[in-house]
């Protein structure tokens, strides 16, 4: 007999309300209660408690969910009914009132099963679970009894589209606090997978709980390395109580409860389907029922058995979910208490968080969702895809900075032998600056960009031939048409408008007396001809006007060629061949006037508020420091000429550390003369090169050293298009401070006594040569790192799996060019792509060893980065030749990694490192 003085609040006012409408007759009685919260309990109660008031051959129908939920019901009503119970298996005659439980699928023989039963009298149609739409068979069952109480439960609380809206609600706050549920703690689990098993994971994830059982992926491969991934990390979160699993598929979770087997060496997990023998499902839910046997985990699919323990204090969602109904009945089996369990946790590896919400939302839980994101432990190799500054996100402020610059070309008056530098070592991005500001000019439509690539042609006078060169054929060349007809008429438009500018109406004149000549001549050499020979028989009349005609053509052709031309090789060859040209000079003054004659026939005079010509000039600092200094000053004076200096705007990007020197060099000599104390020399030197840096530039900028924070930016936009972008970053800060802490743990008592002494700050803010010299001197105080050696490759990890850069590696690449101190973003590049490069090789080559590849493991990429900045700037007596040659004659089977403290490895894997180092570290 049910004591329902130990039912909670809730659950009595459910068992009155039931009460209640037994007894008035009520038509239709909705409960809504969470699954798990006492349904049977409360079912059982109210039945013992009608069944002394019941008549003969009064019959109770209930209808179950399922075969299982039937079956528990049937058990339960035979321990504390005295009456029976009924089912298609057991119809009997009888006087006495009894129960049928049926399920729904079983309602079609119901008229089979009441053939067996004396004149059945209907009383009662209980309902043990109904969804908002009601299936067709139960409708019709209900339909057929629709003058007698029907009581139904629900698990949702929302109305039905049969009994309308609950007539109360039990809710899972109540259950909770009732302590008839017990609370949740829901982890999001986000593994850190491959491409490969990412891959695998969305393919899991669109299966839902409204498709088939049966569920087969193609690549067995990838989905035994992603449930071995699972499966471990699951092992290491469950450590007391019962677990339960729910898979996507048969195939999924028969190899979910295989990986869980293998990976923990004994019996741990068993499997349930629909394909299992009932035998079989019996006994294994004995053993996991049970608390002395081993089977705690129980892998399932669909809540279709009777699980009876409330032992469960783990659930695995492996599977995602679009139903919060089903989703429910799944955690109401794990909330089930008892008085030594607080919790039960809920790890979501399929991200069910949108149905924890509406679960959340349905039953008034407060519940948060603590998102877990778990490493990846090896890396993937990757695609690589070089590409260049203009497919590279500005950062280190470079827009702000092409936004100012751009801001004083619009303003800057046309004031004569003035430029605009910019200034910083190779690789610092002056080039790439150039770009972001022309993108910036291109938006007002009132500049024209030339480029000028002055070592070119350093080692000859031609320079400035193809100085002049360039602005022609920009002028010629107007990219604003895109049609080719179109640019062609205003190209040869443009180039008669410029020579009608040079030669006025001389070649005109010249012209019209070559045609009047040509024609005079025809008309001559037709009078004196025989008459015979202009006989109508004669070729003669066929022939004069086309050979007249081509004479005068090629005439006009070689005229205009040669007047007309405006190559500025034709000018070079013109004033070479010369006395008073031959020099350089003489030639950088002819092109000087041929410049100013283009842009005056370029730009009008009243246009030159409204145009200009921005001359971008790259490279200087690539030709010789005397080639430096003489284009530098002819470039000051060609603008000095007034009409040039209205009309263009030079830019020039240049070292000017190498601009510098070349100065010093040019007025050394002259200095040295005049004065004989070194210091005073320099001194003056140094005075004289600002004046003329002064000279030279109205305004410049200067990109200097990079700070880690400005190296950071670079690789995190350098990254982005390999790694996913919805992958959450740490700071700057938090990595150096977990990586430090790395060290710290293997440093020694008398080291970190050390380090608080003189109170040394984080290395990472020392410069890298001072930081490697600490790192000698303290190596002696680290404890010993051995890393795992390689291992053979077993057949199923052989495939070659590529994809993104993991969270994890960019914040190892991070780290690694915090470390790189002066590193420009072209050494940070070349860095990258080397290792990207070396990443690749050493996967490629441990796979063809069929070994495991320690390099591709997180912690030891940290040493592959390392090594390869090591490498790149160290000295030559601490080379990679030096230290690959050392290695290949070594004997002993653990070596110490040169250049890391302390950290030693197997000799073979260390040298299958240096020696794809020696590949991707070319220089």
């Amino acid at each position: 007999m049910i004591n329902v003085n130990l039912l909670a609040s809730g659950q009595s006012e459910i068992l009155r309300i039931l009460n209640h409408s037994f007894q008035t007759g009520k038509e239709k009685t909705l409960i809504s209660m969470p699954p798990g919260t006492g349904k049977t309990l409360i079912v059982t109660a109210f039945l013992e408690n009608i069944a002394r008031n019941l008549e003969k051959r009064d019959l109770i129908l209930v209808i179950a969910t399922n075969r299982a939920i039937k079956e528990q019901m049937i058990q339960v009503f035979s321990e504390h009914i005295p009456l029976p119970i009924l089912d298609l298996t057991n119809k009997r005659e009888s006087e006495l009132p009894a129960i049928m439980v049926l399920t729904e699928k079983e309602l079609e023989d119901l008229q089979g099963a009441l053939d067996f039963i004396r004149r059945p009298k209907f009383c009662l149609l209980l309902v043990e679970k109904i969804n908002p739409k009601v299936s067709e068979q139960l409708f019709k069952a209900l339909t057929r009894f629709k003058d007698l109480p029907q009581i139904a439960f629900t698990n949702d609380n929302v109305p039905s589209d049969y009994f309308g809206h609950p007539s109360f609600i039990y809710s899972y706050a109540e259950a909770i606090k009732d302590g008839r549920l017990a609370p949740m703690q829901i982890q999001n689990i986000s593994l850190g997978l491959n491409e490969m098993q990412l891959s695998v994971r969305k393919l899991l994830n669109g299966t839902t709980d409204d498709e088939s059982e049966i569920f087969e992926i193609k690549d067995n491969v990838a989905l035994e390395a992603y449930i071995n991934t699972v499966c471990k990390d699951l092992l290491e979160r469950i450590t007391s109580g019962k677990t339960l699993i729910v898979s996507p598929g048969i195939v999924h979770a028969e190899a979910v409860s295989r990986a869980l087997n293998e990976i923990s060496g004994s019996l741990v997990s068993a499997v349930i389907h629909s394909r299992v023998p009932k035998e079989e499902v019996k006994a294994i839910l004995d053993d996991f029922n049970s608390e002395q046997n081993s089977i705690n985990i129980l892998v399932i699919i669909r809540m279709n058995f009777a699980i009876a323990t409330n032992k469960i204090q783990n659930v695995a969602l492996l599977r995602r979910y679009i139903n919060p109904s089903s989703l429910k009945t799944i955690l109401a089996l794990a909330q089930r208490t008892y008085p030594q369990k607080n919790s039960v946790r809920i790890l979501d590896y399929a991200d069910n968080s949108k149905v924890f919400k509406q679960v959340f939302m349905d039953s008034g839980i407060e519940t948060s969702i603590e998102p877990v994101q778990v490493p990846r432990t090896h890396l993937s190799e990757s695609e690589i895809r070089f590409r260049d500054k203009k497919n590279i996100d500005p950062v280190l402020a470079a827009d702000e900075i092409a936004k100012e610059l751009s801001q004083i070309i619009e303003i800057i008056p046309g004031e004569q032998g003035s430029m605009i530098g910019i200034f910083g070592p190779w690789g610092r991005g002056k080039t790439f600056l150039m770009d972001l500001i022309w993108k910036e000019l291109v938006k007002t439509d009132k500049f024209i960009k030339v480029d000028f690539h002055a070592w070119k042609y350093q080692d000859t006078p031609a320079t400035w031939a193809y100085l002049y060169e360039k602005l022609v054929e920009r002028y010629f060349d107007d990219e604003t048409d895109k049609s080719l007809i179109k640019k062609s008429i205003k190209s040869l438009w443009r180039r008669l408008r410029l020579n009608w500018k040079r030669h006025k109406v001389g070649p005109i004149l010249k012209l019209l007396g070559v045609t009047f000549v040509g024609i005079v001549a025809s008309l001559i050499i037709d009078s004196f001809l025989p008459t015979g020979l202009k006989s109508k028989n004669s070729y003669y009349d066929i022939l004069k006007f086309p050979a007249a005609t081509t004479v005068i053509i090629f005439a006009i052709i070689k005229s205009l060629k040669k007047d007309y031309s405006s190559k500025a090789n034709e000018i070079f060859n013109k004033y070479t061949t010369k006395h008073s040209f031959s020099d350089q000079l003489g030639l950088q003054a002819e092109i000087q006037k041929e410049t100013s004659q283009l842009l005056k026939c370029w730009i009008p005079e009243k246009l030159t508020a409204h145009k200009k010509i921005v001359l971008f000039i790259d490279d200087i600092d690539r030709c010789s420091e005397t080639k430096v200094i003489q284009i530098i000053d002819a470039l000051r004076v060609l603008l000095e000429d007034i009409q040039i200096a209205e009309r263009i705007v030079i830019v020039a990007a240049v070292d000017e550390r190498i601009l510098k020197l070349a100065i010093k060099n040019k007025y050394n000599s002259l200095l040295s003369i005049e004065e004989k104390d070194e210091k005073e020399h320099r001194k003056r030197l140094n005075k004289i090169t600002e004046e003329y840096m002064d000279k030279l530039f109205i305004s410049g900028i200067k990109l200097g050293v990079l700070s880690m924070e400005e190296r950071d930016d670079f690789i995190l936009s350098l990254t982005k298009a390999d790694r996913d972008e919805t992958a959450s970053l740490k700071s700057l800060e938090k990595i150096i401070e977990k990586e430090w802490k790395n060290e710290e743990s293997r440093m020694s008592d008398n080291l970190r006594q050390a380090l608080i002494d003189h109170e040394i700050e984080v290395h990472q803010e020392t410069q890298y040569n001072e930081q490697l010299e600490m790192e000698q001197y303290l190596e002696e105080d680290y404890h010993s790192k051995y890393i795992d050696s390689s291992k053979p490759l077993e057949p199923s990890n052989a495939q070659i799996n590529k994809g993104r850069l993991a969270p994890e590696e960019v914040d190892i690449l991070r780290y690694a060019t915090s470390l790189y101190t002066d590193a420009t973003p072209r050494q940070i590049r070349i860095f990258y792509y080397r290792y990207l490069i070396a990443k690749n090789l050493l996967e490629k080559r441990y796979r063809s060893l069929k070994r495991t590849n320690i390099w591709i493991e997180i912690e030891n990429s940290m040493i592959v980065t390392k090594l390869i900045i090591k490498y790149t700037l160290t000295t030559e007596d601490q080379s990679l030749e030096t230290h690959l040659a050392t290695i290949l004659k070594a004997k002993n089977t653990v070596s110490e990694i040169a250049l890391l403290a302390d950290t030693k490895v197997d000799t073979v894997d260390y040298r299958e490192l240096l020696k794809v180092l020696n590949l991707v570290i070319a220089y």
